[in-house]
């Protein structure tokens, strides 16, 4: 997600000539100490994109912010990939934090993601 990460600072950062701060969160996949390959995510595709354009509107509505992105991965991803990415533009750092947490919440509340574990076949049990 580096370059996209990238792309999407850039587009917020352009909204304005006030946006202050940009902030973002990235979810990585944990291993879970060793015992996991990864995750398999499942979206549902129809309705995901309502979701996070309503979860956007309301966090820039109720933040204040100049905008907004969400990004998810899906299909199977190994330990330490990068799955999910939520930014925020905002004039002040404080508005971009509090909408950044607020979307990452509402979205594992509201998305239709569903993931699998993948174990890791050279993990011992304990």
């Amino acid at each position: 997600m580096n370059m996209q990460t990238d792309r999407i600072i850039r587009k917020l950062n352009r909204l304005s000539p006030d946006v202050g701060a940009v902030v973002t969160f990235t979810g990585v996949v944990r291993s879970e100490g060793g015992r996991l390959w990864g995750l398999e995510y499942e979206v549902y595709e129809r309705m995901l994109v309502p979701v996070i354009d309503q979860l956007k509107r309301e966090a820039i509505a109720n933040f204040h912010l100049f905008g907004a992105e969400i990004v998810r991965k899906k299909g199977r991803q190994p330990a330490g990939a990068p799955v999910f990415l939520v930014a925020t533009a905002a004039r002040h750092r404080r508005e971009a934090f509090e909408a950044t947490v607020w979307l990452v919440e509402e979205f594992k509340k509201k998305a239709p993601v569903w993931k699998t574990e993948i174990p890791n076949k050279g993990a011992r049990k304990a």
